[in-house]
């Protein structure tokens, strides 16, 4: 076989017809055919193409089912020619998923030749997964995560029949020393071995990876965790990373997440190790009590004190919660083929941040819901949650803080114990047609209604 003018050719083409014979632009809408090129988000959302993300353990393929079976394979064994070229399609442009489930599980991944490994771009490793993880831009379960139920819009903390019916969770790692020792040593071995060969093969700013390591919020578990980050970074620079490490929220395995991520990237970390200053240095805080008390509140509307939909709810029954930024409505709206209005379609970023559709989800890494952060667009979580330090620094700022909280947001209080489930008329420009979705619930759900009504528990100060 000879190159020539950039395209395959094969020696006796005319006496034998072959797919090697075909011009390389045919032979690349045979592929497309076959189903080997990645759906784009526009053909998602127009009905052209499905979502399709490829399991290396073993299955074709997950959820959701393709209307037709794809069958490439033997394409792919035929000879080197084709498999170069189908395989170059086919890495770069689809997402793939691996699980780890024995010492055999990750092989997929140390099987696939070093010129495959360089065209691959979308990869999520699962290590251990303790709830279930969306994967195609909806959220598994009908529109929530099945691992809970929903109850008239209220969360509750019990896992579905649909969700016990179809899926099987892991252990989370770092349960005891035993765990410790054993399963989880094998698993960071593997992990290590496996980090190790793509970091070999893969390209900087190439690969786009998601990793799911679910442990306990123990010191177990961030051992765990340490061990997982630090075979992480022996890959190069990747275009982007997400990294779960618990299903709950867990303030040392959200920093590890997020420092993982940052590292991952090499992202210059947000708070960076303070250094020694030759001249003091005045506080932000002092800073802006200094400035005129307009100009403060002005300065301060621009924070989360203004809730992306300036509408609240609050009842007796929150007090564990606090009070609740409603949210819009725009999920629904979509699968009805309508389009959120622009009045309120700016929040719509601020809320559900594992709601990707039409583009393929890696997952839910969402910071207020587990230990998890993301770089990458649209995994990556801005949702909203209340500003606290701006109550807990001094009286002075708790004071500003609370009246724009209180003058910028529209409050509707009721007595009910579950969610509302009613539909609201919000004035222009907020929007109209609200929900609730309970954000406002703090780390260690913080009771924010001591916290606003109570100037005592803001900290002492000016």
């Amino acid at each position: 076989m000879a190159s020539g003018t950039g395209s395959w050719q094969t020696p006796g083409c005319g006496s034998s017809a072959t797919i090697l014979c075909l011009p390389p632009a045919v032979r690349l809408r045979i592929y497309d055919y076959l189903g080997m090129r990645g759906s784009t988000s526009s053909q998602v959302r127009d009905g052209a193409k499905e979502a399709c993300v490829f399991d290396l353990n073993g299955k074709r393929h997950l959820l959701p089912w393709p209307s037709r079976p794809l069958d490439f394979h033997g394409l792919l064994v035929s000879c080197r020619v084709l498999y170069d070229e189908a395989s170059r399609l086919l890495y770069s442009t689809n997402h793939f998923t691996i699980r780890y489930s024995d010492c055999e599980s990750l092989d997929a991944l140390r099987n696939l030749r070093a010129d495959t490994v360089v065209a691959l771009r979308h990869l999520r490793v699962i290590l251990a997964e303790a709830s279930c993880h969306i994967f195609t831009g909806k959220a598994c379960g009908f529109g929530s995560m099945c691992c809970t139920e929903t109850v008239v819009g209220k969360m509750v903390g019990t896992p579905s029949r649909w969700c016990i019916d179809n899926h099987s969770h892991d252990k989370p790692l770092g349960v005891g020393s035993v765990n410790l020792d054993c399963g989880a040593g094998q698993l960071l071995f593997e992990w290590d071995s496996v980090a190790g060969y793509l970091g070999a093969s893969v390209r900087k700013d190439t690969l786009e990876l998601a990793l799911v390591c679910d442990v306990c919020p123990t010191d177990d578990g961030v051992a765990v965790a340490r061990s997982v980050m630090s075979s992480l970074l022996r890959l190069p620079t990747t275009k982007g990373c997400s990294v779960r490490f618990c299903k709950d929220r867990d303030s040392r395995l959200q920093q590890l997440a997020e420092e993982a991520v940052l590292y991952s990237c090499r992202i210059e970390p947000r708070n960076p190790s303070p250094t020694v200053p030759d001249q003091p240095v005045t506080s932000p805080v002092s800073l802006l009590l200094s400035l005129p008390r307009e100009l403060r509140h002005q300065i301060l509307e621009y924070t989360d004190l203004a809730t992306p939909w300036a509408q609240v709810t609050w009842s007796p029954d929150h007090n564990l919660r606090g009070f609740i930024a409603s949210r819009g409505d725009c999920e629904e709206l979509e699968l009805e083929g309508q389009s959120c209005p622009p009045s309120r379609h700016h929040g719509c970023q601020f809320n559900q941040c594992g709601e990707t559709w039409p583009s393929i989800s890696r997952g839910c890494y969402c910071r207020l819901k587990h230990s998890a952060f993301s770089s990458t667009s649209p995994s990556a979580c801005n949702c909203w949650e209340p500003p606290l330090a701006l109550f807990l620094t001094c009286r002075a700022l708790y004071e500003d803080a609370q009246a724009v909280f209180f003058s910028r947001n529209r409050f509707i209080v009721h007595d009910r114990s579950s969610d509302l489930d009613v539909t609201y008329d919000i004035p222009e420009p907020v929007g109209a047609a609200m929900d609730e979705e309970t954000y406002v619930a703090g780390p260690g759900h913080t009771d924010h209604t001591g916290i606003l009504d109570n100037p005592e528990s803001a900290g002492a100060g000016a």
